[in-house]
């Protein structure tokens, strides 16, 4: 099993990076912001939740199968995963990336890394009412082929 960490702002993202196309604008809003990213997820690219900062720097575990722990909240999400795997850029990345056309949202030295295999997953993110962890991250093929050790 994988663990992750929310960021410092309570964030926990996952981007295909392949296929993310991370660039706005040098002046974006936050509601350009925000409209871009729906539609990269919408496309399977990016899949992302929002703990607040009482959620912030807490451990996540990756999953195959939900737990049996009680959750507060369940965010259900798909992404299309290529050769690449799935990467966690923190917050700041993500918005450095949105501004700047040359920076990269992913730094593979420092921006955690899952290999999943490639082909649809099936996302879902358990935010448990006792942890930790803070979140339960379950990864699971769309199709229901089980490929997932985690």
């Amino acid at each position: 099993m994988d663990v992750l960490h929310t960021d410092e702002d309570g964030f926990l993202l996952l981007v295909v990076r392949e296929a993310y196309a991370s660039f706005v604008g040098p002046d974006w809003t936050l509601a350009q912001l925000q409209t871009h990213v729906a539609r990269e997820r919408a496309a399977g690219h990016v899949f992302g939740v929002h703990l607040g900062q009482d959620g912030a720097v807490r451990p996540v575990e990756v999953r195959s199968a939900p737990s049996a722990a009680p959750s507060v909240r369940e965010e259900h999400g798909h992404l299309l995963v290529g050769d690449d795997g799935l990467w966690a850029p923190d917050y700041t990345a993500l918005t450095m990336a949105a501004q700047f056309a040359d920076e990269p949202l992913v730094h593979p030295d420092r921006t955690p890394h899952l290999r999943v295999p490639a082909g649809p997953v099936a996302v879902t993110a358990r935010q448990l009412r006792d942890g930790p962890p803070a979140l339960e991250l379950v990864l699971a093929p769309a199709s229901g082929i089980g490929w997932l050790d985690l």
